[in-house]
């Protein structure tokens, strides 16, 4: 009886260490996506990374960076901006065949990536009133917000729009 329940302690452990290897292991491969594509959008973009994350419990379900761009973009610069970021992080992402077995939805889409571009003139002072100040991509949804109202400090929506439509815009 006590080999017994001791090999049911000894097999219920090295469940429990595989499955930490595996979180180890894949969270690992999507830290190196994600450093790629930073290091990509730092020369093409200009961008400069400012947090990374994710969504792993059990797989990959979601990863995300966020960004600071220091100088001013005009809506239709912020949708382009926006969207190349989004598809230059999924080709990153869907040409690893190391991170493949590992994420939730394959290919990944962009429903799957989240993007945070928060927006300074080139002296990293605020950009002026009626400028894009932020701009997130989450959940397949674009948003693009002007500067927090002085006043309130309530957040100054300007767009919203899917994915797909902003790639539609764009194409025209």
């Amino acid at each position: 009886m006590i080999k017994i329940r001791m090999f049911k302690i000894n097999f219920i452990l090295l469940l429990v260490c595989m499955s930490s290897f595996s979180a180890v292991e894949y969270e690992g491969m999507a830290d190196g996506v994600t450093r790629k594509t930073i290091k990509r959008l730092a020369q093409e973009k200009k961008l400069s990374a400012v947090g990374v994350g994710g969504g792993m419990l059990g797989d990959i379900y979601k990863m995300s960076i966020s960004f600071q761009l220091f100088h001013s973009v005009d809506q239709m610069e912020a949708r382009q901006l926006l969207v190349d970021v989004i598809n230059i992080y999924l080709q990153d992402i869907n040409s690893s065949k190391a991170i493949r077995p590992y994420l939730h939805d394959y290919p990944f889409m962009p429903k799957n990536v989240q993007i945070n571009i928060w927006v300074q003139n080139p002296d990293r002072s605020d950009v002026a009133v009626n400028q894009i100040a932020y701009m997130v991509a989450v959940n397949g949804m674009l948003e693009y917000d002007l500067p927090r109202d002085p006043v309130t400090r309530d957040q100054r929506e300007l767009l919203t729009e899917t994915y797909a439509e902003a790639v539609k815009i764009l194409q025209e």
